[in-house]
């Protein structure tokens, strides 16, 4: 049983006739009790999904239940009841909020939070350093925006992509009052830490929501922490309101799990809850599912995202958007439960908590891939990547003594030869091999691969491509290369086809029969 014990709810209201397809995009809940003058208990600002044209930011407002669907208006039907009648150069329609002072194409992804009695919004956009950024427009009234200078820079998270990872894209931003002891300021959030598939997440804090300090950049792991090799943990999709304390210096959150999925690549989300320590970066244990895509034929049956939500006497209002007709139509939903942490996952092993740090000095995307031979000092480093090698793989784990043992044999003279794979001076894998004669045909001689280990975090972006290359170029002497793999790893056997690797023979195995016999 999951913490957040959630039930599904009806769509809130139809999408907008003027909002462009597939329909809402990246919805932000807002309680509106600390804007002087607001009219009602709470705002949903959301933008069009990737919107090729200019996007915009629409408003809906609600007093009541924020899940009961006949508590919401639009912003028009507000207008025209009068309710905003106070506030004397108002938008005339949806979308209330378009920034066509910087950047290029769409205003999108808004989110916002009411900080001493002014609403900040954050928001990105196109065009900006070549590459999308998050801005930032306040409001007095909820409705109105000035941009934070004016028609001067706007920017508020901006990173340089020629030194760090990724392209430069710093949107998805999601923010909220900082609810971790870990962290000394009062404001927290998560963003988008380059754009594409190779993405990263960062996590950042700020003591007045204007000027924002990057804590960490955190890497999408597939399998880490979730039930599936193939998805990850999208750290951008947190939603910050959702985060509760467990009572034991752990907290809860929402936050989608999906695949890597960017521009027209069909998207796979659900929510599950994930668990963090009081720094906002290190997991605890593992994630759980509490919404899964509905059955054919739903509203959701395809993907869920955006989380945002409220609490109220004990209840979580969960506002989400669903995905369905091949992402064709999206739909704002709902959700409704109460935070149970009677029953809590497994935890996390320490080598996994933080594996998903991005820890190591930032270096260029374009940095050369070089060998270097191991020696005991790296003793180390060998054995916490052997291990995590073969975590992936579902083998056995060895003690510590008996991973040095093998690593000191190696560097010792024997015929195995061990190198480290470094980039800009820092490793991030190491391989082990041996030139030897073929298993099958004694008149051939081959580079066989026994171990061939690159860190998460730089996978999927070319890198295991070059190190194999550089080996090749340096270690082979122009010898056939073979390697074995196991059938728990099918990521792996995945990666050596894409290199060109066929299958050469198969082993067979079958455990002793004396317990048949007896």
């Amino acid at each position: 049983m999951p913490c957040y014990n959630l039930t599904k709810h009806s769509a809130l209201f139809p999408n907008p006739e003027s909002l462009p397809g597939p329909g809402p995009y990246y919805t932000c809940l807002v309680p509106m009790a600390d804007l002087p003058g607001f009219p009602f208990e709470y705002s949903l600002y959301f933008s069009p999904d990737h919107d090729p044209g200019q996007g915009g930011i629409w408003l809906y407002v609600c007093t009541g239940n924020p899940l009961e669907p006949s508590n919401w208006m639009s912003y028009e039907e507000a207008v025209a009841a009068g309710h905003f009648d106070h506030v004397e150069d108002r938008p005339a329609q949806n979308p209330i909020y378009l920034d066509h002072t910087q950047g290029a194409g769409h205003t999108e992804t808004p989110h916002a939070n009411v900080v001493d009695g002014v609403l900040h919004m954050t928001y990105h956009k196109n065009g900006l350093e070549g590459t999308q950024r998050t801005l930032l427009a306040t409001s007095t009234d909820g409705i109105t925006f000035n941009r934070l200078n004016g028609d001067d820079d706007s920017v508020v998270l901006r990173y340089d992509q020629q030194t760090e990872p990724g392209d430069g894209h710093t949107g998805y931003f999601r923010w909220s009052r900082n609810p971790f002891p870990g962290i000394s300021q009062r404001w927290v959030g998560y963003s988008l830490h380059g754009g594409s598939d190779n993405y990263y997440s960062a996590l950042w804090a700020s003591e007045d929501a204007i000027e924002w300090t990057r804590l960490d950049i955190l890497s999408p792991i597939e399998g880490l922490a979730v039930n599936r090799d193939d998805m990850l943990l999208i750290w951008h999709e947190i939603d910050p309101t959702s985060i509760q304390s467990l009572g034991n210096g752990e907290f809860v959150a929402i936050t989608g799990v999906g695949n890597r999925a960017s521009g027209g690549v069909e998207r796979i989300t659900e929510l599950y809850e994930i668990f963090l320590a009081e720094d906002g970066r290190t997991l605890t244990r593992q994630s759980r599912k509490i919404l899964s895509a509905g059955d054919p034929g739903s509203a959701d049956t395809e993907e869920l995202s955006s989380p945002t939500s409220v609490t109220i006497n004990g209840t979580t209002h969960l506002i989400y958007v669903g995905a369905a007709k091949k992402g064709g139509v999206n739909t704002i939903l709902g959700a409704t439960g109460v935070l149970d942490a009677a029953d809590l996952p497994p935890e996390l092993p320490e080598l996994l908590k933080r594996r998903h740090i991005h820890t190591r000095p930032l270096t260029p995307n374009n940095s050369p891939i070089t060998l270097k031979r191991a020696s005991k000092d790296n003793i180390p480093f060998l054995v916490r990547m052997n291990r995590e090698m073969d975590e992936e793989m579902g083998e056995e784990n060895w003690t510590d003594d008996r991973y040095e043992a093998r690593f000191y044999a190696w560097l010792n003279g024997s015929h195995w030869d061990v190198d480290l794979i470094e980039r800009a001076g820092n490793v991030i894998g190491y391989t082990a091999h041996q030139r030897r004669q073929d298993h099958f045909d004694r008149s051939i001689r081959v580079l066989f691969i026994r171990h061939f280990f690159i860190e998460r975090d730089q996978r999927r972006i070319g890198i295991g491509r070059t190190a194999y290359e550089t080996l090749i170029d340096q270690r082979t002497q122009n010898l056939p290369v073979t390697l074995d793999i196991l059938p728990t790893s099918p990521d792996a056997l995945g990666f050596w086809r894409k290199l060109g690797f066929e299958t050469y023979y198969t082993v067979l195995k079958k455990e002793s029969p004396q317990e048949d016999l007896l």
